[in-house]
């Protein structure tokens, strides 16, 4: 075995500092741009060991769904039958908070932060909720960013955060 290199590595340098592309020039002439916070921050430990479905969302009244609806849509013959209010508002909901992920379920119990048995509205021997996302990774890693959540809280009065809910 012979101590010297080949000719041809003998001639390489090493250098410790990357290599400079187009996409981190204009990166550092725009400044670093902060990624958006996101919400929830994490998935109860109930729902990453598959014990639970969990809905991550808001408590919500249906009468109420259908009351936010009718307040925004012109009115026609013969009116809107009660699911088509519920989708019209669930679309109002997806459209002004700009999460397109919202859908209605149906929850048994609040999984964290208890809230009073009295604030809480059941429908049917469940409580319906908003739910903004599963607790599943893939969905987890969609989840929207705290300012739409905020605009969500908004839209819906303002009056409970949103909160992890077990499915019924």
């Amino acid at each position: 075995m012979t101590d010297t290199l080949p000719q041809s590595l003998s001639n390489m340098t090493l250098s410790s500092q990357k290599p400079k592309d187009s996409k981190s020039k204009a990166k550092k002439a725009k400044g670093k741009e902060a990624k958006p916070e996101r919400c929830p921050t994490y998935i109860p430990g109930i729902a990453r060991d598959g014990r639970e479905s969990l809905y991550f969302g808001y408590n919500i009244n249906t009468e109420w769904l259908m009351e936010f609806a009718a307040k925004r849509l012109k009115p026609r013959p013969g009116g809107y039958s009660e699911l088509g209010l519920v989708c019209h508002a669930m679309q109002f909901l997806e459209h002004e908070s700009g999460i397109y992920t919202l859908s209605l379920e149906e929850a048994c119990e609040a999984t964290d932060d208890k809230p009073p048995a009295e604030l809480i509205h059941w429908e049917d021997e469940a409580i319906p909720i908003i739910a903004i996302c599963p607790s599943t990774l893939e969905a987890f890693r969609g989840r929207p960013t705290l300012e739409q959540v905020n605009k969500l809280s908004e839209l819906l009065g303002g009056v409970q955060v949103p909160r992890w809910w077990t499915e019924a």
